[in-house]
């Protein structure tokens, strides 16, 4: 397969230099460098190479079919393998590769082509923004954007109400908050994303403890123990819906994977009555034992990045605790939630946010397990690795006509909701305050991101 790109006539970096080809090539040059394994995606080594006819023309050789290969230079690949400027960085990356991510380019001194270039950066406070007066669609209509850090949710809520804050983007107040403050804020309002990530536990397959977390069968207990739609309720308040599968509602195939989700609803007795098929034996507390007279307890890792993470586990603890399995939490803290070798061991469950789409699909991959060898890294967090599954997910991504790449879905969606590979909570939705005083200014965005039209954004008179 192969796919040919057509830069823009006149598009420049933000320090005037003209953007190109060579800047297309120096990028997959980084992205695919083996010893920066932050920045690869496993379907780079689908590429056989590239050709550039011309200043404007990259014409990229794949050697097999690829779904998504016209999203190769966006954030859907890695956040950092967008196009990068080779006239600044290709020095830098042949000196010294080991540095590269630390080059202050990844921050202050960041130069794009986007509508709006840095100003001022200033670590863990702000960003001053400036807009691009060459960018390509046309000049912004903001003539500056001040980006703020704010990581109390009550410090946020206090700018936000007081007009200190005008736009919350990402991880920000949590649906309870925002509805809160949409009653007593009439200069603004709440706005709810599309069901775009989903709160999940992930397994662990590499060498779990208790080893029992490995029987699907246990699995499908454990998530037939868990009231979801009360989650949704109390922790979502209503605003969205359980998450049998990581495949959204609002994906435009649907109905064509639906029928081939595995549903498990809540059913204590029946979760209580599939433990007990395992071997397990009650004690006089109610508590599951073992064959060996060794009581059942898993314990379940969760940061707090995001508060919704917390909150879930509790009542999930609870709720298994209810059909006599033990449960341990593990609350880490932000130091220790860079530690990759920490998050990536877990003893049985990961309680963890990530985005759902079929592209989510892809983080059931054998090889990006986050083993010694890969340093922990890779997007694989249930470290699962089953050559039959890694099958399903090549037939997924290889095959172009919708219908048939639907079925190929379904299919792959069957296996890991039938064995609760992956076991679905429900679906977040992250709200977005915007104030009135914004034009063209939606939280209903594509996959892409919140900013995607930042240059048509505008004041109102």
């Amino acid at each position: 397969m192969e796919v040919t790109w057509k830069l823009r006539p006149n598009v420049r970096w933000h320090d005037g230099a003209p953007f190109s080809a060579d800047d297309l090539t120096f990028t997959l040059d980084v992205v695919r460098d083996p010893d920066l394994a932050v920045l690869r995606d496993r379907t780079y080594e689908a590429i056989e190479g590239l050709d550039v006819p011309d200043a404007r023309t990259v014409v990229v050789r794949w050697s097999r079919p690829y779904i998504e290969a016209d999203q190769l230079f966006s954030s859907v690949f890695s956040d950092l393998a967008v196009p990068m400027p080779r006239h600044l960085l290709e020095r830098a990356f042949r000196d010294d590769p080991a540095s590269f991510l630390d080059l202050p380019y990844w921050n202050a001194e960041f130069v794009g082509t986007g509508p709006f270039k840095v100003r001022e950066w200033e670590r863990g406070s702000y960003i001053t923004l400036d807009a691009n007066d060459d960018y390509t669609l046309g000049r912004p209509k903001l003539d500056e954007i001040e980006v703020r850090f704010i990581t109390d949710d009550n410090t946020l809520i206090a700018n936000i109400l007081s007009g200190q804050v005008a736009l919350t983007l990402g991880r920000g107040p949590s649906i309870e908050q925002a509805l809160q403050v949409q009653e007593q804020w009439r200069d603004g309002r709440a706005d709810f994303q599309a069901l775009d990530s989903w709160l999940l536990l992930y397994p662990q397959f590499l060498n779990p403890t208790p080893p029992i977390v490995a029987d699907p069968q246990f699995r499908r207990a454990l998530i037939s123990a868990i009231d979801r739609q009360q989650l949704v309720d109390s922790i979502e308040a209503g605003q969205t819906v359980v998450a049998p599968s990581p495949i959204s509602p609002h994906y435009a195939g649907y109905t064509d994977i639906d029928p081939s989700i595995v549903k498990y609803p809540y059913d204590p007795q029946r979760a209580a009555q599939m433990l007990e098929g395992l071997g397990l034996t009650r004690d006089s507390a109610g508590m599951l034992r073992d064959a060996a007279g060794q009581r059942l307890s898993v314990g379940i890792q969760v940061t707090t990045v995001l508060d919704v993470q917390p909150k879930s586990a509790y009542p999930v603890a609870d709720f298994w605790q209810r059909v006599g399995v033990g449960v341990d939490i593990d609350v880490v803290p932000p130091q220790r939630g860079q530690d990759l070798r920490y998050r990536a061991e877990f003893p049985s469950f990961a309680l963890q946010r990530q985005p759902v789409n079929e592209r989510m699909l892809i983080r059931i991959d054998g090889s990006q397990a986050r083993t010694p060898e890969r340093g922990y890294t890779g997007i694989n967090n249930a470290r699962y690795v089953n050559p039959d599954v890694d099958a399903l997910l090549a037939r997924v991504e290889t095959t172009i006509p919708v219908r048939e790449r639907n079925a190929a879905i379904a299919q792959l969606v069957h296996r890991i909701t039938d064995e609760q590979i992956w076991m679905g909570l429900f679906f977040d939705t992250e709200p977005a305050l915007i104030a009135n005083s914004l034009a063209n200014v939606t939280a209903k965005h594509d996959e892409s991101r919140e900013t995607w039209n930042a240059h048509l954004w505008d004041v109102k008179s």
